[in-house]
């Protein structure tokens, strides 16, 4: 049996266990740690430690959502102290690409700004930008070899595979996927919130289709997986992770092609599957909801986000240099606007907290996916772009909430080397 189809089976075992008690989460959150911290302390390269947080990432809605004993922004600050242990092995004499660090720095100007020092709304505020900092100073300068690149995807979508077999399972036991399934019994995402598993199950998708083109072997595999989380992603009905993630495979696809290996095969597979969704998948769906999915997927409203956004950009105008200060745009709606609800687009906050420096920040990660376009070629390029556009994507709707698009952004500033002679150059 390939190694891949026993991952997918211990997982699927693993789903069980979540589903039954939260003690089995506690305690899948708390190894995955001790083990990540294990191979970072004690292995001489950074694969397996790597490794570990690409777990952790796909994990930490499992965690979040099924109630394990851990603290809320866990995820990321078990990634951060994993990578922070890699910089001290590496050495900063050993890591020539410093641009991370800048983005970690020009938080702190804001903090000018704090009339005082709410740790929980700080911390809620700054530790994506300060994951995703602390991430690119370790992908950017690591070479990466397809071996080690096959490895990062597997981790990352083995605990969606768990994810998915609950909320699949909770589906077909509600016996319904309209939107009062969805949003009022939250039954089509076994309860955790359709948001926030939409974009997981969509990042599911777009590994799958990493997967399917890197590794030969078990293609079919990924690509039955791929399925079953696209239609898991569909009833959801939040829109977010599905064109989160058929965006980032449109860019992909669009560069790999360019590849004349590629061309033809390419395009045959994305004439089947593109027929094959909009003329029986997604109707047939569709069927099912009783019109309630062309419905939520046709529709253009924003979910109210544009007011969040609106207030943001007042904060801005009124702050910026230093900007209101971080973890503060929560608390200028409620006085100005009575409005409760948290940031949901990190651009527009990085400009009412950090101000001009929010702006360095974002231009920074633009000035990123442009040297991402440049420094690749062919199958490479199309796959760092796919993961940074599914990063900034994620970002417009759902801020850095998760640890996901801080890693997965970081990972497509790598230099991928997919001659299978690459090795991961950086050793300690």
């Amino acid at each position: 049996m390939p190694v891949i189809h026993i991952l997918i089976i211990l997982h699927i075992l693993l789903a069980i266990l979540l589903w039954f008690s939260s003690f089995f989460t506690t305690l899948h959150a708390l190894m995955t740690l001790v083990i990540g911290l294990y191979f970072s302390l004690t292995d001489k390269t950074s694969h397996r430690a790597l490794i570990s947080i690409f777990y952790i990432l796909g994990s930490e809605l499992l965690w979040r959502g099924f109630k394990a004993s851990i603290f809320w922004e866990y995820g990321k600050y078990s990634s951060i102290l994993i990578m922070l242990i890699l910089v001290h092995r590496f050495g900063l004499s050993n890591l020539k690409k410093k641009i991370g660090f800048l983005i970690i720095i020009l938080l702190l100007p804001s903090f000018a700004s704090l009339s005082e020092f709410n740790r929980q709304d700080i911390a809620h505020a700054i530790s994506g930008p300060i994951c995703l900092g602390l991430a690119i100073v370790i992908f950017s300068n690591h070479i990466i070899s397809l071996p080690q690149f096959k490895d990062y995807c597997i981790s990352i979508l083995m605990p969606i595979v768990s994810l998915v077999s609950i909320v699949l399972y909770s589906t077909i036991q509600f016996g319904a996927i309209d939107i009062d399934a969805a949003y009022i019994y939250e039954a089509t995402t076994a309860g955790i919130g359709p948001n926030q598993t939409s974009n997981i199950l969509g990042l599911g998708i777009l590994m799958c289709f990493v997967l399917y083109i890197v590794d030969n072997h078990n293609k079919y595999t990924y690509l039955t997986l791929g399925l079953v989380l696209l239609f898991q992603t569909i009833v959801t009905h939040s829109r977010g992770g599905f064109w989160n993630a058929l965006i980032a495979i449109g860019f992909s696809i669009s560069l790999i092609v360019n590849a004349r290996p590629y061309r033809i095969k390419f395009l045959i597979g994305l004439s089947i599957f593109s027929g094959s969704l909009y003329f029986y998948i997604f109707p047939k769906i569709d069927e099912i909801s009783g019109g309630s999915i062309l419905s939520r997927y046709m529709d253009t409203d924003l979910s109210r986000r544009e007011m969040l956004i609106a207030t943001e950009l007042n904060a801005y105008r009124e702050n910026p240099i230093f900007g209101i200060g971080p973890g503060e745009s929560r608390k200028y709606r409620i006085n100005y606007y009575e409005n409760k609800k948290h940031t949901h687009t990190e651009y527009s906050r990085l400009l009412a907290e950090h101000g001009l420096f929010g702006i360095s920040i974002i231009l920074i990660l633009l000035n990123m996916i442009y040297k991402i376009f440049r420094s690749n070629s062919s199958l490479s390029k199309g796959i760092a772009i796919s993961l940074a556009i599914w990063s900034l994507l994620f970002m417009t709707h759902s801020a850095t909430r998760l640890a996901a698009p801080c890693l997965i952004f970081a990972l497509s500033t790598s230099q991928f080397d997919f001659s299978n002679k690459g090795k991961n150059k950086l050793k300690y």
